[in-house]
């Protein structure tokens, strides 16, 4: 953010062997009141066969755990939509 209007932010850098892990400890650390994340909503075959990240996360994290799916589904209609509509 180079004019310094959005949220303070800091660069970090974690290594860990689990990124679920990594997350947690970090939102442990710096006390994080919400963890919000993607999910890419894979089918039960690949999820078997590859874990889940997000999955992990929410069943281990020390605070709430709000995952987005992609895509949206129909049911979300991006602003201009609404405006569109209403006018």
């Amino acid at each position: 953010d180079s004019d310094g209007s959005g949220p303070p932010t800091r660069p970090v850098v974690i290594t860990s062997g689990s990124p679920a892990y990594a997350i947690v400890d970090y939102a442990r650390e710096n006390r994080i009141d919400l963890i919000v994340m993607g999910t890419h909503g894979r089918g039960a075959l690949a999820h078997l066969m590859m874990g889940s990240v997000a999955e992990r996360v929410v069943r281990i994290a020390p605070c709430p755990v709000l995952t987005v799916r992609n895509p949206e589904h129909e049911f979300v209609r991006p602003d201009t939509l609404v405006a569109a509509a209403r006018a």
